[in-house]
Parts: C-alpha cells; sequence; structure tokens
C-alpha cells in the first residue's frame, strides 16, 4: 500500500483512495479468518493469555463488542462451509459475512450467500430483518430462507428523543422496526 501524498489530482487521489479500501476489506478479511485460526486451536494460550477475550484486548485493542462479533463469525464460518469458502475467497466482506452467519444454517446458507452477494449491506440487513419478523409470525416453519431480493423493504429512517445521560449509566437496546 502507497503512503498518503496531499494535493495530487483527482484521478490519483481516487485510484490510491480504490486501492486503500481493496487493501483495507483483504486485511479486515484476513484478520476474520486468522482469528478463528487462533481461536479453534486455543492459540492464545500458547500466546500466554488465559482467554480469546483477554488477547484480543491486548494484542489487538479489540472492545468487547468487536471481539463478540469475531468470536460469533468465527463460530459460524466452522459450521457454515460454503460461507467460509465465499470469506477466504475474498467474496463476501468480513461486515456481510457476519450478517449471513446471524441467520443462515448449513440448508439456507447458499441462500443467504447468494442474496448478500446480489445485495448492499442495508438490504441485506433489511431482508433478514423481515426474514425474522417472518419467521416469529410462522413459529415452527424452518430455517429463515432469503427470496429474491426484488422484496427486499424499503428503508425506514427512526428517530427517537434521548434523555440526558445519567453520569456512568450504559443504555442499551434494540429497535425493531
Amino acid at each position: 500500500m502507497s503512503e498518503f501524498v496531499p494535493n495530487l489530482p483527482a484521478a490519483a487521489v481516487d485510484a490510491h483512495l480504490r486501492a486503500a479500501v481493496a487493501e483495507l476489506r483483504r486485511a479486515e478479511r484476513s484478520a476474520v479468518l486468522w482469528f478463528a485460526e487462533l481461536m479453534r486451536r486455543r492459540l492464545y494460550r500458547d500466546c500466554g493469555y488465559s482467554s480469546i477475550h483477554a488477547y484480543a484486548e491486548a494484542v489487538l485493542g479489540f472492545g468487547q463488542a468487536k471481539t463478540c462479533q469475531f468470536i460469533r463469525l468465527s463460530e459460524s464460518l466452522a459450521g457454515l462451509p460454503q460461507l467460509r469458502a465465499s470469506v477466504e475467497a475474498g467474496e463476501m466482506p468480513w461486515t456481510k459475512a457476519r450478517s449471513v452467519a446471524a441467520v443462515a444454517t448449513p440448508r439456507s446458507e447458499g441462500q443467504w450467500i447468494a442474496l448478500a452477494k446480489a445485495s448492499s449491506t442495508r438490504q441485506l440487513e433489511a431482508r433478514i430483518r423481515e426474514s425474522r419478523r417472518e419467521a416469529r409470525r410462522d413459529r415452527g416453519q424452518g430455517d429463515l430462507l432469503a427470496p429474491s431480493a426484488d422484496l427486499l423493504p424499503a428503508p425506514r429512517p427512526v428517530t427517537a428523543p434521548l434523555p440526558a445521560p445519567a453520569p456512568k449509566v450504559q443504555l442499551s437496546f434494540t429497535l425493531e422496526p
């Protein structure tokens, strides 16, 4: 990757930025796969840490949320071989893989992967929310399946007034449309 140089012409800045983002995506993909390997083989112990959480915080500088995202995706990749192959081949960024892993099963992963490849991240997440609503409505009907991308619901803006935060209070909530 080339170093940043200010005041280049637009075409050069565009080319450098595109190359940097491509490198960032490759690095994220590699990081997820290396993390999964370290976790699967418990190599963090050989590195002097008692847990993957301790390793991720001390060595990688990960917070709790990022560590949990990497752990969940790493565990899912072990049971979803098509998704793992798609990540390894660089066909899917880790953020989309994380979304697919949250809902896919070995039976439905191919459909979710196809939808992820054909959709934006926002569209994919909207389809996942819709599938979860359908699954709650039709309890016991099997896996969440990914229908065609043209059935994606339109995104809706969400606004909510927030009170002034109290000292040392952490707020946590989930909004469901």
